[in-house]
């Protein structure tokens, strides 16, 4: 498959308070035409400020290092707006927040598409054929209602509509069920699978839910501390995940559903560390741990583990 998105020595700096605070560490990504990627760890660990990064969304004063390519091109502010919202979307995870209170929803999915000046009659048959297909009940009266008449499982949906109405090629789905109780959650999860399998889209899923990764992406990658740490194929991150921070997050997480806690290790260090950003909690930590970061070493299978012990 041919590469869509690629991410090479990407390091995000936010500036606050006259602190540097790095988010992001030289972090190298690859997502093929038609994969689906998921981007796992715990709060802090930069999944979101990746998805920011990869969206042109970042706080102004943030420093970015690195390059973005997509589809061949090396992006620049001009072509993330021109590609925002068209070539590629971000589901956001705050459903209550996300959408208008205001307006109703046939007013915000119709404003989608004023823009390429379709006729009134075509937008409103694109809005009901959006609806249907992202399995709202009785879908003729949502775009009559407002926000606070629905559940929350049903807002996703509208927002998973919002998204897919230009046929994006890359999807990146921020926490898609956050908040949502194990029926609706795995309702969501179907539904995503199916929607950008269908039209053979990419998609990158934000997940603390190490189940959620495994049932819907083809890819797993574990984030910690602004970096990359592993990148296994879906299939085997339960059972032949190596980083011991992988470890940690699969011995830590509940039983049922495996979420990730809040957090497994205490609170993250705001300054870079030398050496592995793991290696203070590391029972396989060696002095040289704590002097060089470890480069992402194959170990076959598509799998690449940051550990040199490992390696």
């Amino acid at each position: 498959m041919s590469a869509l998105l690629q991410i090479d020595r990407l390091s995000v700096i936010y500036h606050i308070n006259g602190y540097a605070l790095p988010a992001l560490q030289e972090v190298d990504l690859h997502l093929a035409a038609g994969e689906k990627l998921g981007l796992v760890g715990e709060s802090g660990a930069g999944k979101t400020t990746l998805a920011g990064a990869v969206m042109g969304l970042l706080p102004r004063g943030a420093t970015v290092k690195g390059k973005i390519i997509f589809k061949g091109k090396i992006l620049s502010p001009a072509h993330f707006a021109r590609l925002r919202g068209r070539e590629m979307v971000l589901i956001p995870q705050n459903v209550y927040n996300s959408l208008n209170p205001v307006l109703s929803i046939g007013q915000q999915m119709e404003d989608l598409q004023i823009e390429g000046k379709i006729p009134r009659e075509k937008r409103q048959a694109t809005m009901l054929n959006l609806l249907q297909k992202v399995r709202l009940p009785r879908p003729q009266a949502v775009p009559g209602s407002y926000p606070h008449q629905l559940s929350g499982g049903m807002k996703q949906r509208v927002l998973l509509a919002m998204g897919l109405s230009r046929s994006p090629s890359l999807v990146l789905a921020d926490e898609p069920t956050k908040g949502l109780d194990p029926v609706r959650r795995m309702g969501i999860l179907s539904l995503v699978r199916e929607l950008v399998d269908r039209n053979g889209q990419s998609l990158v899923l934000i997940t603390h839910d190490l189940n959620a990764a495994v049932y819907l992406c083809d890819t797993v990658a574990l984030m910690y501390r602004g970096q990359l740490v592993e990148i296994i194929p879906a299939s085997r991150l339960l059972t032949a995940g190596l980083h011991p921070y992988t470890r940690a997050l699969l011995a830590a997480a509940p039983e049922r559903g495996l979420g990730i806690p809040a957090r497994v290790d205490g609170p993250p260090s705001p300054f870079p560390l030398h050496g592995c950003p793991y290696s203070p909690l590391c029972e396989l930590c060696l002095p040289a741990c704590r002097k060089e970061k470890p480069p992402l070493f194959p170990v076959g299978h598509g799998h690449l583990v940051r550990c040199g012990q490992i390696a």
